[in-house]
């Protein structure tokens, strides 16, 4: 890096970032091994987005109802993402139903969708959005979804070999894992919204940042 910005990622690094805590029984790396990534195996790595040319757009497909009260607020966390993502494009694809080959389970009572249902989708759309601009495209819902049989749900999964990802907003409402009904009927109060779009906001741009190859 240049020498102005090495200086302005390392300036007052320790008093920038707090230690990372050991992980308790209920974090991701208490339950996986984690090897970690160093610059040059980020460098090394082939399966990741690079905005280039005219490819530097970052789709986002909604999934789904987001018409109800306690639904995300995809313009705020869209508009950030523009920000955050600065070398890139953001765009809003208008908003499609679940398809009937989007396969689904109901696991304690909530319905759960299957990543791979997402995927297809995506892929086989890809036609329809701008070729020429497209650098990835990821679909987000208020819909729980699963990977596969052995697990109990993710936040999200990405491909990021195909360029494609999906994120679920659904867990993140501080009433989870209450029912449809109960959900639709609560008002979102200051608090949650605030609570909510944060988490939004964090998990979006985490699963992103992994199809950059991080």
């Amino acid at each position: 890096l240049p020498r102005d910005m090495q200086i302005a990622v390392t300036n007052k690094l320790d008093e920038s970032f707090k230690p990372v805590p050991k992980p308790n029984r209920h974090d991701w790396l208490r339950n996986h091994e984690e090897k970690g990534q160093t610059m040059k195996s980020f460098e090394r790595t082939t399966s990741k987005a690079v905005p280039h040319a005219t490819y530097k757009t970052i789709y986002i497909q909604p999934v789904g109802s987001f018409n109800h009260p306690r639904a995300a607020p995809l313009d705020v966390i869209i508009e950030f993402a523009r920000v955050f993502f600065s070398g890139c494009e953001v765009e809003l694809l208008p908003t499609i139903d679940f398809s009937n080959d989007m396969k689904y389970r109901e696991n304690y009572g909530i319905r759960q969708y299957r990543t791979d249902g997402f995927y297809n989708y995506l892929s086989q759309t890809r036609h329809k959005r701008d070729a020429r601009r497209e650098l990835l495209c990821v679909a987000v819902t208020m819909a729980d979804i699963y990977p596969d049989e052995s697990w109990n749900f993710v936040y999200g999964e990405a491909q990021a070999i195909d360029g494609v990802g999906v994120y679920s907003f659904a867990r993140l409402d501080p009433l989870f894992p209450e029912s449809s009904q109960t959900l639709l009927s609560s008002p979102l109060t200051d608090e949650h919204r605030i609570i909510m779009l944060r988490r939004c906001i964090k998990i979006l741009l985490h699963e992103l940042g992994h199809l950059f190859g991080l």
